[in-house]
C-alpha cells in the first residue's frame, strides 16, 4: 500500500479481512480497532471473494497505459511528477 508493506494483492486483501474480522492490530499492535475507519471494518472480504477480486483488479491493467508525465496541461497548472 502507501508504504509498500504489502507485496502484492493477496495480502492487502488479507489486511483487509483481517480488520472485518476485528483483528486490526494483527498488522500494527498500536493501531485499536475503533482507530480504522468504519467502512475498512465493514469490508466482508473471505478465502473465495479474495481470489475473485484479484482477477478483476488484474483486469484493470493495461500494459499499453501511457504513463509519460507531458510537459503541459491544458488548464496551464503546472506539471507534477
Amino acid at each position: 500500500m502507501h508504504n509498500g508493506v504489502f507485496d502484492d494483492l493477496e495480502e492487502v486483501l488479507e489486511f483487509y479481512r483481517d480488520i472485518s474480522g476485528g483483528n486490526a492490530n494483527s498488522q500494527n499492535p498500536d493501531v485499536a480497532n475503533n482507530q480504522i475507519d468504519q467502512d475498512a471494518r465493514d469490508l466482508r472480504v473471505n478465502g473465495d471473494d479474495m481470489d475473485e477480486i484479484i482477477v478483476f483488479l488484474n483486469a484493470l491493467n493495461d500494459p499499453d497505459f501511457d504513463t509519460s508525465i507531458p510537459s503541459s496541461v491544458p488548464s496551464g497548472l503546472p506539471v507534477g511528477g
